[in-house]
């Protein structure tokens, strides 16, 4: 065998090799979707949005299909140049799982497992005093450090106000500082404590985080000086 044919062939199977990598290389779906679900009005909310990389910049895809644990969810297109898939579900029980599907016509459904995070209870042991500080109880599974807890009070005149609550133990009174509740509505309120947590997304073609919120159910406590 010449040297000649035999550089023909090994550039030849160079070619071969080089083509069959690209073939197997399959694009990668950018995902991000937002949960939030409110206890005491049954209610959920979910988003969607999907993406790609085109050279140096994402750009938005559109799909035939997109549904929510089989629910279809509404394509908006936004001013962003951006494209939103929404759902809102009334009288629905949360349930530990979801299943978010998207896909064109003729072609196999993608699928991504949402897991969002629940409230068992909370409750204040006695109304609050700003000079004195506050203390609560959460139940609950055990938090993640990709979670917080954030405690919303509503008064009368529709005031509102946050407090963010680090890591904690489950099972415990937690101790609120007094100077983290001072901004706090005086007078009769009502309070929610919200659950965020962020999950990573992650398979061999999609990639992303879904965010989900769980608002609890609303207790109503008094907040003095």
């Amino acid at each position: 065998m010449t040297n000649v044919l035999k550089n023909v062939l090994l550039a030849l199977f160079v070619l071969i090799f080089l083509f069959s990598c690209q073939s197997d290389t399959k694009s990668i779906t950018k995902v991000e979707v937002y949960l939030r679900y409110l206890a005491t009005a049954k209610e959920l909310h979910v988003e969607s949005s999907f993406f790609n990389r085109k050279d140096t910049a994402l750009q938005a895809l559109s799909f035939d299909n997109v549904t929510f644990s089989n629910h279809i969810m509404k394509e908006r297109k936004l001013f962003t140049n951006q494209i939103r898939y929404q759902l809102d579900l009334d009288h629905h029980e949360a349930a530990k799982e979801y299943f978010l599907r998207f896909y064109d016509k003729g072609g196999d459904p993608n699928e991504v497992i949402i897991q969002p995070i629940l409230v068992d209870s909370f409750h204040f042991e006695n109304p609050i005093k700003k000079s004195e500080g506050a203390s609560f109880t959460y139940f609950g599974t055990p938090m993640e450090a990709t979670e917080k807890l954030t405690l919303i009070f509503t008064n009368e005149k529709n005031e509102t106000s946050k407090v963010d609550i680090p890591q904690m133990p489950i099972g415990r009174a937690i101790k609120i500082r007094t100077e983290a509740i001072q901004s706090l509505p005086s007078g009769e309120n009502e309070v929610y404590l919200v659950r965020t947590k962020v999950n990573p997304i992650e398979t061999e073609t999609i990639k992303g985080k879904s965010i989900s919120e769980y608002y609890s159910k609303n207790l109503k406590l008094s907040i003095t000086e």
